[in-house]
């Protein structure tokens, strides 16, 4: 008996410790909802809107019912202070609809348009409308009973889109036009510093309305609508004109027009947000309330006859006051709330704003859904800088860089080695000098292989960096594994293991210090503009300067080829050279898509996905300077990458430039940023970039028409194999 008391001293406390389960799916639903609303609503939410979610998480981390849902999900979405954004619940059941117009009393035309299933019928739709348009040429009056029995998202703009194809917004318009806005994203605008994109947010004006010759001298029109219709444009230029009032179960009319979104948050939840305003004075209030035992019917029929008068209530709506820039608490690991705002911003703006979906291998949405537990679960800064790295890794971009991430600081170590290193023929090795002095002393040589450190294999230490540094092809994040996998913290002591050349191993003890910066000196083979011999020229586009390009023609004016090495970052040379390469005028350099963001990219009717894009094609400048025929040929590697390969699309495209070495990264598209809370800034590629022929570059790179790449041989020996190479094709093919 004692025993038995023991085991149940120890379970039952465990018992009380158990939480429970969170509901991933709603959480991961939350997020979403905060990147639709954060990004489309009109009056940009800012700090407050963020904090109410903020401070809503721990409760929807233990919420079990969809009652505790909607009083999470109405606490934070109240401080937006916005009647259109708010919980609406579920859609109705697919009863029969009616969609009719008749006659009654008095010769006023009744038109009854309810039930979800009534836009199945689009043609019969049409054709009550032509149908209506000629019987109200006759009518007394018109009433148009758009009252519905429950909430019909999956139909959410099909009465517009009737009324402006039947000809009705036309028939029923007045001389009132009436404008709204919304947000529009002409790319993403980076929260710290420019960007060469031209990125934009700005605020799109547009007519809500048709015009027409309907006027207060026209027979009256009313419109009858409760909390579940859709109530067109027409009706509130109608209001606006005298021509027609709006009979409502509600006094506020605003959310019932095209001006909202829904969003189902869960099968008994569907949330409507904001993405328009209208604009300037405007009626967004019913002329007559019902109530719930009156028939609205017969208050329009009074409307109509003139037995039912009642003051105008002209209202003011002021546009809604942008908010203040978003600032997020200082702290580098943040509560939990806002740890689950950054997955949110996040998924948000990758999902609107990254140019290239199509390349990422994994659906966006589950990326999202699987990286919340670590989020949640993080314990302190770096478990945090974990979870947001191990998400963005997913968008397969090498402009995918992080700053601030204490977990990739740590990760890639605080300072250098005394030594280079590079993957070459599948090993790390030594491939060049940081600090001489210290690698002499210790017997470092180049073409040393690297086998482990502090007894882990680098093979091995590389593994982890694909994990969590966002890479748009292998070789791209080879290279930084093999930089990163020889670094540590400062002034911290460690052991290589080194294979020679010969074949011997031996541990040697290295000190990790930005001290090694200071006697590393860089080393080149070729001036940055060299003649190689009398016909072929040099030129290292890494630190040839724009004004230097001209005296560069001039000096290989009678060469039959040029090298130009693209085997590092230029200085924007492109734009100066490839005119010096053509005759040809307007030459299609590089295909661009912007992402232009007008609406959410959400489930709409009959539509999956909604998204437009700018396409533009970038061509060569004019030059009218004389224009070199000889051959070019173009060195790339690994270390070349977005402007770098922008310069390659250039001189591909003008003079069809041949590429030696091996494949580039892969990104391509002007930068730009994002922060999230504890203060990391995340980088994507802002726009698409293709070749002008349409192929393929991100995630691919520039492929080499001739391969080859070092060798552990050739290094040992000091020889540039991919130079060597680029001079023997040309012995070869240029006569």
């Amino acid at each position: 008996m004692k025993r038995l008391s023991f085991l149940l001293i120890i379970i039952f406390p465990s018992a009380i410790l158990a939480q429970p389960t969170t509901d991933y799916k709603k959480l991961s639903n939350a997020c979403e909802l905060w990147g639709l609303i954060k990004y489309f609503h009109p009056s940009k939410p800012g700090n407050t809107f963020d904090s109410a979610f903020a401070a809503q998480v721990p409760a929807m981390l233990n919420a079990k019912t969809d009652a505790e849902w909607e009083t999470i999900l109405s606490g934070w979405l109240t401080s937006l202070h916005d009647d259109a954004t708010r919980i609406v619940g579920k859609d109705a059941e697919l009863t029969e609809g009616i969609m009719k117009a008749e006659f009654i009393q008095d010769s006023v035309l009744l038109v009854t348009v309810s039930g979800p299933t009534i836009f199945n019928d689009w043609n019969g739709a049409v054709e009550l409308g032509r149908k209506v348009i000629e019987q109200s040429r006759r009518a007394r009056g018109v009433i148009f009973d758009f009252r519905q029995p429950g909430l019909m998202t999956r139909y959410q703009g099909y009465l517009a889109s009737v009324f402006d194809y039947a000809g009705l917004s036309k028939h029923f318009g007045t001389a009132t036009v009436l404008q709204t806005r919304n947000l529009y994203y002409s790319g993403f605008t980076p929260e710290r510093g420019g960007t060469s994109g031209g990125y934009s947010t700005n605020y799109v004006m547009k007519d809500f309305t048709l015009t027409g010759n309907y006027s207060s001298s026209d027979p009256k029109t009313v419109w009858i609508v409760n909390e579940f219709s859709e109530l067109p444009a027409t009706a509130l230029a109608q209001q606006q004109a005298g021509a027609g009032f709006i009979v409502s179960a509600n006094e506020k009319i605003g959310d019932l027009l095209s001006l909202t979104n829904t969003f189902k948050f869960s099968d008994n939840i569907t949330v409507k947000y904001r993405t328009d305003e209208v604009v300037g004075t405007q009626l967004l209030t019913a002329d007559y309330v019902y109530k719930p035992n009156e028939d609205p019917v017969k208050k329009a029929q009074a409307i109509i006859l003139g037995k039912l008068a009642f003051p105008k209530n002209v209202a003011t709506i002021p546009t809604i006051a942008p908010a203040k820039p978003t600032i997020y608490p200082s702290e580098k690991f943040p509560t939990v709330g806002y740890r689950l705002l950054a997955a949110a911003k996040i998924y948000a703006v990758i999902h609107n704003f990254f140019p290239y979906h199509q390349y990422m291998d994994k659906n966006w949405r589950t990326v999202l859904d699987e990286s919340l537990p670590a989020f949640i679960s993080a314990q302190n800064a770096v478990e945090y800088g974990y979870a947001v790295a191990k998400m963005y890794v997913n968008i397969q971009d090498s402009h995918g860089f992080q700053n601030g991430n204490m977990a990739l600081t740590e990760m890639r170590g605080q300072a250098p080695s005394p030594l280079y290193a590079d993957f070459i023929e599948g090993k790390v090795i030594v491939s060049g000098i940081r600090n001489d002095s210290v690698c002499k002393a210790l017997g470092i040589s180049i073409g040393d292989e690297i086998l482990k450190v502090n007894g882990v294999p680098t093979e091995k230490l590389m593994e982890k960096y694909a994990q969590y540094y966002s890479h748009s092809t292998p070789q791209a994040v080879t290279k930084l594994a093999v930089q990163y996998c020889v670094r540590g913290n400062e002034g911290a002591e460690g052991v290589l293991t080194l294979r020679n050349e010969s074949g011997k191993s031996r541990d040697i003890k290295i000190t990790w210090t930005e001290e090694h910066n200071k006697f590393s000196k860089e080393s080149f083979k070729h001036q940055e503009i060299e003649l190689i011999t009398p016909d072929v020229g040099y030129a290292d586009l890494s630190r040839l300067r724009p004004d230097q390009v001209d005296s560069m023609f001039e000096k290989f004016k009678n060469t039959k080829a040029i090298i130009f090495d693209m085997r590092g970052y230029p200085n924007g040379t492109a734009w100066t050279i490839a005119p010096r390469l053509t005759e040809k005028q307007n030459v299609a350099l590089a295909i661009f898509r912007r992402p232009e963001v007008l609406s959410p990219n959400t489930i709409r009717g009959e539509m999956l996905s909604y998204k437009s894009f700018t396409e533009f094609v970038q061509t060569v400048p004019p030059s009218s300077l004389w224009k070199y025929k000889g051959k070019t040929v173009m060195l790339i590697n690994q270390d070349a990458v977005s402007q770098a390969e922008h310069t390659g699309l250039f001189f591909e495209a003008v003079n069809n430039t041949t590429f030696i070495g091996s494949a580039t990264v892969g990104a391509n598209g002007d930068v730009t940023n994002f922060q999230i809370p504890g203060s990391i800034f995340l980088y994507f590629s802002g726009q698409g970039v293709w070749h002008a022929d349409g192929r393929q570059l991100q995630r691919l790179g520039l492929q080499p028409h001739v391969l080859v790449r070092p060798t552990i041989k050739g290094i040992r020996k000091g020889k540039d194999e991919v130079f060597d190479m680029a001079l023997a094709w040309i012995k070869k093919n240029v006569k």
